[in-house]
């Protein structure tokens, strides 16, 4: 194992995952197996009764849900490889519960199918939502995925966290894969008017551009000098051009992305590369919360009850 496997395997502690039986559920717990397994990760299974008001009307039908979501777990912990295995149910809604159980892991991870009116566990909004509020990267994995080899990506541009490239550079090295940096630059439609106004401004910030890239590529060759780079400069609308360059990228495993969180009504806001890479997933997608994102920072989340089977 390399010095920057060896790293990730000490701070990965745990790796969540969402289950509910269906096959968006299965599939996050088949790419979380993985992961866990390629990190040298404990894997903690995670599924939530979120009954409502039936649950109140019907004490049965709680209770039925409630074991059926049993009857999920155990059969998750069952066909996992992963050495430590352990699983948890949890009543409450679903994006709280899911936030509640990961404080304090590596990584949370969902399945999502946004081909069907419903959509299981995790359906609608709730990927934007916690990607928006978790305090740990968010790995989303459609239903589509299969295992393949091929490398990592990272949309950075000159705000990218320190944490998101981290995180995309540790995930290479223990998937022995290479890590692609992309980069959108455009000129605005606006700026047509003196073509050889445009010719220099057009040349000052491609230079720009490939500067950001090769800043990036400068630390993580510090970092992490035993991983293989390659820079990717793409011109265009940031949210499209993202989309597409990960599409164009033969076997992409894995697209991360940071988010900033500027204050109270930012952490609600993902933004539009992230939004798009969401609702048109060219492969799973990582969402991570800037560095100064910590649970110490946020108020207790109150779920009714929490059942651990460990």
């Amino acid at each position: 194992m390399s010095d920057e496997s060896e790293a990730l395997a000490t701070s990965a502690r745990e790796v969540v995952v969402g289950v509910d039986g269906t096959p968006s559920g299965d599939t996050a717990l088949e790419w979380a197996n993985m992961f866990a397994e390629r990190t040298a990760a404990a894997l903690r299974i995670v599924s939530v009764v979120d009954v409502g008001i039936a649950g109140a009307i019907s004490p049965a039908y709680a209770d039925a849900r409630a074991r059926a979501v049993s009857s999920v777990l155990e059969h998750a912990r069952a066909s996992s490889p992963v050495p430590a295995v352990t699983v948890s149910r949890e009543f409450g809604r679903v994006v709280p519960g899911l936030i509640a159980q990961s404080r304090n892991a590596a990584a949370v991870v969902i399945g999502t199918d946004k081909t069907g009116v419903i959509a299981g566990l995790i359906h609608g909004t709730v990927p934007l939502k916690l990607a928006g509020t978790t305090e740990v990267p968010l790995i989303v994995v459609p239903t589509t995925w299969q295992r393949s080899g091929g490398p990592i990506v990272i949309a950075v541009d000159e705000s990218t966290d320190d944490r998101a490239i981290r995180f995309a550079a540790d995930t290479a090295v223990a998937f022995g894969e290479h890590l692609v940096l992309i980069h959108v630059w455009g000129v605005a439609p606006l700026v047509l008017a003196d073509p050889e106004q445009l010719r220099r401004l057009t040349a000052e910030l491609e230079a720009t551009a490939r500067r950001v890239l090769d800043s990036v590529e400068a630390r993580l060759s510090t970092t992490h000098p035993r991983l293989a780079m390659t820079k990717v400069l793409v011109d265009g609308e940031p949210s499209l051009a993202v989309v597409e360059a990960v599409r164009s990228t033969p076997g992409a495993q894995l697209i991360v992305i940071g988010t900033r969180r500027l204050g109270p009504v930012g952490s609600l806001l993902l933004g539009s590369v992230g939004h798009d890479l969401l609702m048109n997933m060219p492969c799973p997608v990582a969402v991570v919360p800037p560095t100064h994102v910590r649970s110490t920072h946020l108020p207790p989340i109150h779920t009714p009850q929490t059942d651990k089977e460990n």
